[in-house]
């Protein structure tokens, strides 16, 4: 902001200087000039309402305050963490049937249910400060021309992070009316836009319902024959076999947008 507090400095000083015609009309110029630019790099009100980490405070990683895990790249200022996913409602029946399921897997390892489940529809994406505007806007527009999403729950499956430091159990997941899958492919022209990854190109939809430290994804899919069979059961007694998707959440830093499709 030091620049522009410069310039706001400098147009005062003009405004108060000399009264000649001959300066005043040279001074008018550039008062013009630089009034313009002080609009061109006045940051828009809805960006300003944001409320994420202050610019000047350091953000340091400690993974003992979340559960081990460790970010995915490092905190720089003017980055914002985001993420396009669907937010799946109806998660009482899962989270119950989560409780009785540690004596069925077999690992020693520590397991963390989710409380909330929903499905990713991009990477852990970074944004910088001066792109959220108008990528939220892109977003908007597209659901705007999106119709509703119908999600079917298939089996489970086991998966684990590129850095593999977490493993995961997920809901795997289809799209019974094949516009889910366009959708994807419609964010990803956006994200290439700002030169960002695009979604797995061999992407597994699911619903992480639990997850561990480290890489025990064998352990783990030695337990799926028996986890399959108990989620078949709860599935078919809740009547969990699929959902509507009517929304799109996006998660900025902590703003949270919301965008209903058509």
């Amino acid at each position: 902001m030091a620049g522009l507090d410069m310039i706001r400095s400098y147009l005062s000083e003009s405004e108060d200087s000399d009264t000649q015609d001959d300066s005043k009309i040279n001074r008018d110029k550039i008062s013009s000039s630089a009034k313009n630019l002080l609009q061109r790099f006045s940051v828009p009100e809805s960006i300003l309402s944001l409320k994420g980490t202050k610019h000047h405070e350091d953000v340091h990683d400690d993974p003992s305050q979340h559960d081990g895990r460790t970010r995915t790249f490092k905190h720089e200022r003017g980055n914002w963490a985001t993420l396009v996913y669907i937010n799946y409602p109806d998660y009482s029946p899962i989270c119950s049937w989560l409780r009785e399921l540690p004596q069925q897997i077999g690992i020693k390892e520590v397991l963390n249910f989710f409380t909330e489940f929903h499905l990713s529809l991009t990477r852990c994406l970074v944004l910088k400060f001066h792109w959220i505007e108008s990528f939220v806007d892109s977003l908007q527009k597209l659901c705007q021309s999106t119709g509703e999403i119908l999600v079917e729950f298939r089996d489970l499956k086991v998966y684990c992070n590129e850095e593999r430091t977490r493993t995961f159990l997920g809901l795997r997941c289809e799209d019974r009316n094949k516009i889910l899958k366009q959708f994807v492919i419609n964010i990803d022209k956006i994200l290439a836009e700002y030169q960002l990854p695009s979604f797995y190109e061999d992407a597994s939809f699911h619903v992480s319902i639990l997850w561990c430290l480290g890489d025990v994804k064998e352990k783990l899919n030695a337990s799926l024959p028996a986890l399959n069979e108990s989620w078949n059961s709860i599935c078919a007694e809740h009547f969990l076999h699929s959902f509507e998707v009517s929304k799109i959440n996006c998660k900025i830093g902590n703003k949270m947008y919301t965008f209903p499709l058509k």
